[in-house]
């Protein structure tokens, strides 16, 4: 279960998110819709994280598909390049 504080971030996620499109991207705009996006990148990067691994272990199974998904391709990228320099670019650009 999601600490009550990260809950509130993300409420109504299952609504505003989709999972064939369910992405870093599409989880940063989700995040910055919010009032209490942080703009900084370490936070945002763990706020999501954590919320990633909550979705793959606990959601129905079409949201667990698509979490297994988003890790399984973020882990191929991460090591290319670091995800925190995807989460920078992003928090950077709306700055």
């Amino acid at each position: 279960m999601l600490p009550s504080k990260i809950q509130q971030q993300f409420e109504g996620w299952e609504v505003d998110l989709d999972p064939e499109n369910f992405n870093l991207l599409s989880l940063l705009k989700f995040r910055q819709s919010k009032g209490d996006f942080s703009f900084k990148k370490s936070v945002e990067h763990t706020l999501i994280s954590k919320f990633v691994s909550y979705v793959e272990g606990s959601a129905d199974e079409k949201w667990r598909k698509a979490a297994s998904l988003l890790n399984e391709t973020e882990s191929r990228s991460s090591k290319q390049r670091g995800n925190r320099e995807e989460v920078g670019q992003f928090v950077d650009a709306t700055t």
